[in-house]
């Protein structure tokens, strides 16, 4: 009997999970996954950093006086903490989208 009772909840649990995704995708609910989140902060910096350097010498020491690079490190520091903390650990942000 209790093998019965386990086959019928197995059985239950995979339908439901198969229910609940037709129903959210017929009300225009649908996840989507976002992959390569440090390749692309490692890309974006990686253009700043040749952006900067193709300067001229008085144009860099302006930016300097200015503190204009670190100002460019603390928002890409802020944005990568920010991508850090939604994504848990792993590359990967997953988020829920709602179609109007």
């Amino acid at each position: 009997m209790p093998l019965f009772i386990s086959a019928l909840l197995g059985g239950l649990a995979t339908v439901l999970t198969s229910l609940v995704g037709r129903v959210l995708f017929a009300l225009g609910i649908s996840y989507i996954s976002f992959t390569g989140i440090t390749t692309m902060s490692d890309y974006a910096m990686s253009l700043v950093k040749e952006s900067i350097s193709g300067l001229p010498v008085e144009i860099l020491n302006l930016v300097a006086y200015m503190w204009i690079d670190k100002a460019i490190t603390l928002v890409f520091s802020a944005v990568v903490a920010s991508f850090a903390l939604r994504l848990g650990g792993s590359d990967t942000l997953t988020s829920m989208i709602i179609k109007k």
